[in-house]
Order: C-alpha cells, then sequence, then structure tokens
C-alpha cells in the first residue's frame, strides 16, 4: 500500500498500488511443502484489495478473456510488488506480446494496459541494446564459421533478442547469482 500525507497537516490516504505494477503471490502446489511463486499485473485497486491480471508463464500463457485469469486479492497476500519495467524483460515481453494481439482492451484497464505497453517496449529495446552490445562482430562470425556482412549483422541483432540468446544468458548470470550466494 501506499502512504500519501497530505501537505498541511492533513490526513494520511492509504491506497493500493497503482495499475500497472507487477505483484508476487505464492501459492502451495502438490507435493505439499512445493511454493510456486506467481506473477501478475494489477488492473484495479483499492486500499487492502486489488484486481490483477495473472497471464501465466511465457510457455503457458493464460487467455485474457478467461475469467480464471483475472483474481481480486487482499493486499496482505501479496507477498512482493515490483514496476513492472523492473520485471524480467522476456516475461514482460513475452506476456505483452500474447496480450496485444487479443484485445488488451479486454482487461478493461486502460492505464495499466498503457503502463505494460511501456515497460515491453523499454524491455525490448533493453535486450536489443545488451546483446548486441555483449556479442562482438568476431564473435558473430566465429559462431557463424564464415565473414557476415553488414546486412547480416543487421539482421543477427534484430533476431538475437528473440532467441533463446537472452535466457541463455540469463540462465548463466543466475548461476553465477547462485554460486557467488554459496
Amino acid at each position: 500500500m501506499v502512504d500519501d500525507h497530505h501537505p498541511g497537516g492533513g490526513r494520511s490516504v492509504l491506497r493500493g498500488p497503482p495499475p500497472g505494477t507487477a505483484v508476487e503471490i505464492q501459492r502451495a502446489q502438490p507435493p505439499a511443502d512445493h511454493v510456486m511463486a506467481e506473477r501478475g499485473v494489477v488492473i484495479h485497486s483499492a486500499m487492502t484489495w486489488l484486481v490483477a491480471y495473472f497471464p501465466g508463464d511465457p510457455g503457458r500463457l493464460a487467455d485474457p478473456a478467461d475469467p480464471a485469469s483475472i483474481r481480486v486479492l487482499r493486499t496482505a497476500d501479496v507477498t512482493a510488488y515490483r514496476d513492472l519495467a523492473d520485471c524480467d524483460p522476456a516475461w514482460v515481453i513475452g506476456t505483452w506480446n500474447h496480450l496485444d494481439p487479443e484485445g488488451p482492451g479486454l482487461l478493461q484497464a486502460p492505464q495499466a494496459t498503457r503502463v505494460w505497453e511501456l515497460a515491453a517496449r523499454l524491455a525490448q529495446h533493453r535486450l536489443d541494446t545488451n546483446a548486441a552490445s555483449l556479442l562482438t562482430h568476431a564473435q558473430l562470425e566465429h559462431w557463424a564459421g564464415r565473414l557476415l556482412t553488414e546486412d547480416d549483422i543487421d539482421r543477427l541483432e534484430d533476431a538475437i533478442p528473440h532467441s533463446s540468446i537472452p535466457d541463455a544468458i540469463a540462465a548463466i548470470v543466475d548461476g553465477m547469482d547462485s554460486s557467488d550466494a554459496e
């Protein structure tokens, strides 16, 4: 919840997270000792409750027209809040790309939809910039096994963010983070 203190000594007003905020909840999964985190996006909120769209995972996306993908939650049940722009870029882009053709108007939340669209554009830009700057021309030619033209490079720069390379890099970094934590 957000606490807005009014200037001039007025009362504080508590309100829920703004539309477009990513939320995480924890759900028990069989077997009983397994807990799964689910991510959703706030489409409407109030002081003690919110309505969120849970799009699922990139491999198993939920239809925005399916009433089961829209949930009313108590704010107390939310385990984490994040700005959508700070979430995993692949999740933001993947779910936006699924939602956009389905008609984001189905969510009846223009503010949340606009935040999501902007976050997806930012995430795509971050992936494009990061992937292109990580791979040198020489490395790309080595992997390709031949000399590459500028047209080849341009096509690769467009294709790399949509390939498994960003996911592979994320997995490698997660492995490094796990090793550092030990």
